[in-house]
């Protein structure tokens, strides 16, 4: 005969109301330093600073009040040519590159 197993461990049902829209994020201007520091250009840096740069943009695009510097940065083609310049040196970051401008773009137009 089959037993339910109903040992301590119980769902908690209560919503869980993760809110990233309500996440304070640093200025603008510190991940626009942050992606520009000078440490290399090997592919790890590479990925960590696109991934960085993914995770921020995204960010941006959930938040209630978004940064009116980003907005400028996106609208006016500087993070499209900040971009180009971080992952354009190498040819092993082109194609990172090429999909960042691509995603650059999508958030100039929201």
């Amino acid at each position: 005969m089959a037993r339910e197993n109903t040992s301590s461990s119980v769902a908690d049902d209560s919503p869980t109301s993760f809110a990233a829209s309500k996440i304070s994020l640093p200025p603008t201007g510190d991940i626009v330093r942050l992606l520009t520091l000078s440490s290399g250009c090997s592919p790890t840096i590479l990925i960590v600073k696109k991934e960085f740069l993914i995770s921020y943009g995204y960010l941006q695009q959930i938040a209630e009040q978004r940064d009116g510097e980003w907005q400028r940065l996106a609208a006016g083609g500087h993070l499209e040519s900040l971009v180009g310049s971080i992952f354009g040196g190498e040819s092993y970051a082109l194609q990172d590159r090429d999909a960042l401008i691509s995603l650059v773009r999508i958030w100039a137009m929201s």
